[in-house]
């Protein structure tokens, strides 16, 4: 971008730090922390897709009853997280 004589420059230096996500990763076991990534998705601006199709899913309830905001409105999806083991 040019700003008269002299040349401005965007330096974007951020990172994004995330833990295992098939592990426990401070959770009670790994079961729990997938309802939580489950619930965190519910919403988001950023859409989900389908891992065969890679088809965007609009059904805003598939991950969770969204007339029960807690827990109990969690929802079997088959969400799937690298394995354990993968978590090194």
């Amino acid at each position: 971008m040019s700003n008269g004589n002299r040349e401005s420059l965007i330096i974007d230096s951020h990172a994004h730090i995330f833990p295992c996500l098939g592990g426990a990763s401070g959770y009670r076991d790994p079961q729990m922390h997938r309802l939580y990534i489950q619930n965190g998705m519910v919403g988001h601006p950023q859409p989900y897709r389908r891992l065969d199709s890679g088809e965007i899913v609009d059904e805003p309830d598939m991950l969770w009853d969204l007339a029960q905001p807690g827990i109990e409105g969690f929802r079997e999806s088959g969400l799937q997280t690298p394995s354990d083991e993968s978590c090194g």
